[in-house]
């Protein structure tokens, strides 16, 4: 169970660790990379978060049941109880409880949707702020 019994050491891991995933995680081959050929261990390498063997698989799980998340214009969807049932039920996942399961589940849902979001409005905020202070193609100041 990662709400109720849970620290808040353990969720700040888990959002330490999502926002170095969107920071740096289409980079993790190339920092390894970079590790490997120059002996130099990378800043951003140094700060990836560890997470302990439950949390690495509660994040792999997650990770595999997001594959059926739902997308509207506005964003990703929260997974469904729905979802994380049919999940749950074809990888026969009987030596968990559903109800401790389907709480991991969401609880990094939250996590990861917050981060999301999050990121959206930067970027958001950044057009805006970009088209204020550019003219339009074709006109001069």
């Amino acid at each position: 169970c990662l709400q109720g019994r849970q620290s808040g050491g353990r969720q700040r891991k888990f959002v330490s660790y999502f926002k170095w995933q969107f920071e740096w995680g289409d980079n993790l081959d190339m920092l390894l990379q970079m590790q490997e050929t120059q002996g130099i261990t990378p800043p951003a390498l140094e700060r990836l978060p560890e997470l302990d063997g439950h949390l690495t698989w509660v994040v792999s799980e997650f990770r595999k049941l997001s594959r059926d998340r739902g997308y509207t214009e506005g964003g990703p969807l929260p997974l469904s109880t729905g979802v994380i049932r049919t999940y749950f039920d074809a990888f026969q996942m009987h030596d968990f409880d559903f109800d401790d399961f389907h709480e991991q589940m969401t609880t990094v849902d939250d996590i990861w949707l917050a981060e999301v979001t999050a990121r959206r409005e930067k970027e958001r905020a950044a057009q805006e702020a970009k088209s204020k202070t550019s003219p339009p193609k074709g006109h001069r100041r």
